[in-house]
């Protein structure tokens, strides 16, 4: 049965569209989410406006490198009212970049690096730590502490590990923040494929808490995390607190790949409907689940089908964030999901603002 639109709104009301600059030409804000949150059909796309301010170039000189932002996650300073994205390093080692700006239309400022000292994981840890990724930051802002989630990737042959993390911060400074380690995400247990092959059923990535819209730089109670990247489906586990994983629980598959390869192909051949990048959001009756699906990061020349797209499936909240979610027509996601965004190239979701009864859902787009 298909969905109904919440409030019985039409798509044009549920939907209130405004093009936003982010951090350099190629990563935009796209979207503006007032009332509701569901995708029901096609319908124009914005344009990109240009990015302002001296952080918005590929060639911004830093102690090492130019910048590079990827997986950026953006939050509204409790106290200065400026807006702090974080996002990848530009190097291994070099922790988490952070910019600012005083308004979402910038000017953008490079700001400082953080969380560049040693790992607190078991990822690299017999090599140091040495060529170690800190990425995909998921960031909230809970009874005065900042709370900022993190990917390490630790990827040299014979050892591709990931993990998630969390640093703690009262302030966002840059010296201000305490390393608490791996949440405890427990490892996957190796299963048999279709093909014959052994796999690795999820990958502890790219966390995600789910948080309300009107709030969502704060969490929803009990906490909930959905994860999961490029490979077999979106996974799900509940939170003991902020900083750790509710003992003795395992991940739950929440919305299956589209796409699957053989485990011995699947970290050299990135082509294909991987799953990813997941955003879970409470809105009204319904909890929705955004996320990214399709190959990452190619050129156009693509179809539809297969180039980097956002999709979005929805549950009711009495069912809890585990779902089953639905796509606007009333399908199960485990098999599939609405097509949320597409453009030419290739494109992906992230995260809101932080922006309290004003959510702004962050798209980069990819062109060769």
């Amino acid at each position: 049965m298909p969905l109904t639109p919440a409030g019985g709104l039409s798509a044009s009301e549920l939907f209130s569209q405004e093009a936003l600059p982010m951090l350099l030409t190629t990563a935009v804000l796209l979207t503006s989410l007032t009332r509701s949150i569901v995708s029901q059909a096609c319908y124009p796309q914005p344009l990109p406006i240009p990015c302002h301010g001296p952080a918005c170039i590929s060639d911004y000189p830093t102690p090492n490198s130019s910048l590079q932002y990827q997986d950026t996650r953006v939050i509204r300073h409790h106290e200065s009212s400026f807006y702090y994205p974080i996002s990848r390093g530009n190097h291994t080692g070099l922790g988490l970049n952070v910019v600012t700006a005083p308004t979402l239309s910038g000017p953008w400022t490079y700001a400082y690096q953080i969380l560049k000292g040693p790992l607190k994981s078991p990822c690299g840890a017999a090599n140091n730590h040495s060529g170690t990724w800190r990425w995909a930051p998921e960031i909230h802002f809970v009874n005065g502490t900042y709370c900022l989630y993190y990917t390490v990737e630790y990827p040299v042959p014979g050892e591709v590990c990931f993990d998630i993390c969390v640093a703690t911060s009262s302030t966002m400074g840059k010296d201000d923040w305490n390393d608490q380690g791996s949440i405890g995400i427990p490892l996957p247990e190796r299963e048999k494929a279709n093909d014959g092959t052994t796999r690795d059923p999820y990958v502890r990535l790219d966390g995600n808490l789910l948080s309300d819209s009107k709030d969502p730089q704060g969490v929803v109670e009990p906490l909930f995390m959905v994860f999961g990247s490029y490979q077999f489906g979106l996974y799900g586990i509940t939170l003991a607190n902020m900083t750790s994983v509710m003992p003795g629980e395992r991940p739950e598959l929440i919305i299956a790949a589209q796409y699957q390869k053989p485990a011995s192909t699947i970290l050299q051949d990135q082509s294909g409907n991987y799953t990813e990048g997941a955003h879970q959001l409470v809105n009204g009756d319904y909890i929705y689940l955004f996320y990214s699906r399709g190959a990452c990061c190619e050129a156009p020349g693509h179809d539809a089908g297969s180039v980097y797209q956002t999709q979005v499936c929805r549950t009711v909240r009495s069912n809890g964030p585990r779902g089953l979610y639905v796509d606007r027509d009333g399908e199960n996601c485990l098999t599939g999901g609405s097509l949320g965004w597409h453009r030419k190239g290739s494109i992906f979701l992230y995260s809101n603002s932080g922006e309290r009864l004003d959510l702004r859902i962050m798209l980069e787009v990819y062109e060769s």
